[in-house]
């Protein structure tokens, strides 16, 4: 290795010793610097490994269970493999490394920083550095530069203190990261599809641009966590708690299928039946999806899932959003004319200001019919929603709750409320 010679096992080793000495301030010691040295499967289990200096070197297979690895350097290190359990790597360097099938339950990463890292690899240095990495060639030719994000795929963090770390970039495919904490933590475009984050604290995160494609959040807690640009495909966010969360997801962010339907929608409306087609998202999952001020009038929308999601302004006038999912969605000012939401779940929803009042029927040449449909919330749970000045009057509301719910200043003239408590609701 150029400028660094290959070190036999008992000359680390001997390192190591002297750095243990260096680290309880003992004469006769000296602090480990093991730069691009081949340590795979070393027993250093508790080892005071304080500050010690593993840049690029290989630690894939070690046992370093409790280890003391506070503040040390393990820039684009191989931990592949590794037992790290119950090891403390706060404020460690760990840019770029390798701890993909590693075992860090119980560790503990507070400040760590796990943020994409790039070292330079001079002509003659192999098997100096890690696997796994990218290479870009450098100008001279005499040298590469190995650029890599931190790789924890497969790796066990599950109830490890990740707190206020920077995992910018990291790719954790498949981690088990169940009841780990991660608040304040920095992870955005963190890869963290089909990841187990089971009860995992992420309060106050930043998770902008990740990908949590298939992700198990059961009992996660979001709240004030920030998920902009999410990828949040084939998850139950509904399951988690983003009490705040800053959660906002685009149409523009949706697959092709779905955007082309929309399109074909407006199509139909503009053309007054004529091009296009009606829009079907019976079923779908638009959590958090922003549809502010769109125009989804007579769409179908049974069945689905859009909890958290913006309408705010939007026009769905006859729209069928029955046995929908519409938990602490926002539907302010949204012109719900003639809609159905039989039996949906509209819990701490806003309503606030929102048009639920009869459509009236025209025939095919627009002119009226002397009919109206009527807003139907037949069965719909509005517990703690916000319906303050919202416009209910005329709406079929048998069998509806709104237990909980602020109703100031509401208009519910000529409305249906056959079997409905509103005894507890606020301003009721």
């Amino acid at each position: 290795m150029s400028g660094t010679p290959e070190l036999d096992a008992a000359e680390i080793r001997d390192r190591l010793a002297r750095h243990a000495l260096w680290a309880r301030k003992a004469s006769g010691g000296a602090r480990a610097v093991l730069s691009h040295q081949n340590l795979a499967g070393m027993d250093l289990g508790g080892a005071n490994l304080r500050e010690a200096v593993f840049t690029g070197a290989n630690l894939s297979g070690c046992n370093l269970v409790r280890a003391d690895l506070r503040d040390a350097d393990l820039f684009v290190a191989d931990l592949s493999n590794s037992n790290l359990e119950g090891a403390n790597l706060t404020s460690a360097d760990l840019r770029g490394a390798d701890l993909s099938g590693a075992d860090l339950t119980y560790a503990v990463l507070q400040k760590a920083d796990l943020r994409q890292g790039a070292l330079v690899r001079h002509t003659g240095d192999e098997g100096a550095y890690p696997r796994g990495q990218s290479e870009d060639a450098g100008g001279d030719g005499a040298s590469r530069t190995i650029q890599r994000s931190a790789q924890l795929s497969d790796a066990n963090l599950s109830h490890a203190n990740v707190s206020q770390a920077n995992l910018t970039g990291a790719v954790m495919v498949r981690a088990d990261l169940s009841d780990a904490n991660l608040s304040g933590s920095i992870l955005e475009s963190v890869d963290l599809s089909g990841a187990r984050l089971m009860r995992t604290n992420f309060e106050r995160a930043n998770l902008n641009g990740a990908n949590l494609e298939s992700a198990d959040i059961a009992g996660a807690k979001l709240a004030k966590a920030d998920l902009i640009g999410v990828n949040l495909s084939g998850v139950n966010i509904s399951a988690a708690d983003t009490a705040h969360a800053n959660i906002r997801i685009s149409v523009d962010e949706l697959g092709a299928k779905v955007r082309n339907i929309i399109k074909l929608h407006r199509q139909w409306i503009d053309s007054f039946g004529k091009e296009g087609a009606q829009a079907r998202l019976d079923g779908e999952d638009f959590s958090y999806v922003v549809f502010d001020n769109m125009n989804l009038s007579g769409a179908s929308i049974k069945g689905a899932v859009l909890a958290g999601a913006s309408f705010r302004g939007c026009n769905l006038t006859m729209a069928d959003l029955s046995s929908s999912n519409l938990e602490r969605a926002d539907l302010s000012k949204a012109i719900l004319c003639g809609a159905r939401f039989c039996e949906s779940v509209l819990t701490r929803t806003k309503l606030v200001d929102a048009d639920l009042s009869p459509k009236e029927i025209m025939d095919r040449d627009g002119k009226p019919t002397g009919s109206a449909a009527s807003t139907n919330l037949a069965g719909a749970d509005l517990s703690g929603a916000d319906v303050s000045q919202a416009n209910f009057s005329g709406a079929h509301m048998v069998g509806a709750v709104m237990k909980g719910a602020r109703t100031a200043g509401a208009n519910f003239a000529g409305t249906i409320f056959e079997g409905i408590d509103r005894k507890r609701a606020a301003g009721a």
